[in-house]
């Protein structure tokens, strides 16, 4: 997000149709450019155009640990469905008289 970028129509419509639909929203913003309607009050990674190296670290570290982050959550759902239907199993009436 740049000064010229933040007034974009297209741009702002882009961020609006991520967040309609849940996409996670990361925005790189240079310095000094104010957070304005969805971004506000979001994660975001801030830039210097002089220096972009850093920024393009912390962007990638931060989607990295979020897909750890999903991994993670995955793996737990998956153990709980498991762990669940053995307790169904287990728990359940036979049927048998």
């Amino acid at each position: 997000m740049t000064s010229k970028s933040a007034t974009s129509p297209d741009v702002n419509q882009e961020i609006g149709i991520a967040n309609i639909q849940n996409k996670p929203i990361v925005a790189l913003v240079g310095k000094g450019v104010p957070l304005k309607g969805i971004l506000a009050g979001r994660e975001v990674v801030f830039f210097d155009r002089n220096n972009p190296p850093p920024a393009l670290q912390a962007a990638y570290k931060h989607f990295q640990s979020q897909a750890v982050l999903r991994e993670k959550v995955e793996s737990d759902r998956n153990a709980i469905l498991i762990f669940g239907s053995i307790a169904f199993f287990i728990l359940a009436p036979s049927g048998k008289k």
